[in-house]
């Protein structure tokens, strides 16, 4: 049974890796090295036992960027240690998935940013506030019913063009206003359960 809209099964996968890594930070956060390399060894590891998509191991290696990033960030590793693991990632995640050059050049590019690059202003603090609504609306909002609808009554390549860019711009007071009504409820309701 495929999915209403195909960006919807990532909160399935969230879940999973939510579940996992409560399990495993303490191992990750270990002191003793070997337990630290052992517990990212077998995280990536899993990704090549499991082939199903809608199972979080799929796309392990995948998080693993992440985690290795924020182990860096939070100095559990070094530089070099960094490095490797994630160079040693993105070989596994191109043998495994089999990325286009784009997407195996985003990954380190995008931690690198993140790690490296000074990028706190008002306005990057707001994208990334609204980052999930945009994300879970761009297909359901901006594809579908925008792009697709629009292109009954445009029929020039500048056109479509024209109206995917604008969609781009679109999408982004609709995920403040989706970011208001349901997520900030809820990060409120989240802290009001780990306070109680």
């Amino acid at each position: 049974q495929p999915w209403y809209s195909p960006v919807l099964w990532t909160l399935a996968i969230e879940m999973q890796f939510y579940l996992l890594i409560g399990l495993i930070a303490p191992f990750l956060f270990s002191d003793k090295k070997w337990i630290q390399y052992l517990t990212i060894l077998l995280f990536a590891g899993i990704q090549f036992i499991i082939n199903d998509e809608r199972i979080f191991g799929f796309h392990s290696m995948v998080f693993l960027i992440g985690i290795v990033g924020f182990l860096k960030y939070k100095e559990k590793i070094n530089l070099l240690e960094w490095l490797i693991i994630t160079t040693l990632i993105l070989l596994g995640i191109g043998f495994k998935m089999e990325l286009t050059n784009t997407k195996f050049i985003a990954l380190p590019i995008t931690i690198c940013l993140i790690l490296f690059v000074p990028l706190k202003n008002r306005f990057f603090e707001f994208c990334g506030k609204i980052s999930y609504s945009y994300y879970i609306l761009h297909i359901i909002i901006g594809g579908s019913l925008i792009i697709d609808f629009g292109k009954n009554f445009i029929h020039s390549a500048f056109g479509i063009n024209l109206l995917t860019f604008s969609t781009i711009f679109l999408l982004i007071p609709i995920s403040w206003i989706f970011y208001s009504l349901f997520e900030v409820p809820f990060q409120k309701l989240g802290k009001k359960i780990n306070s109680a």
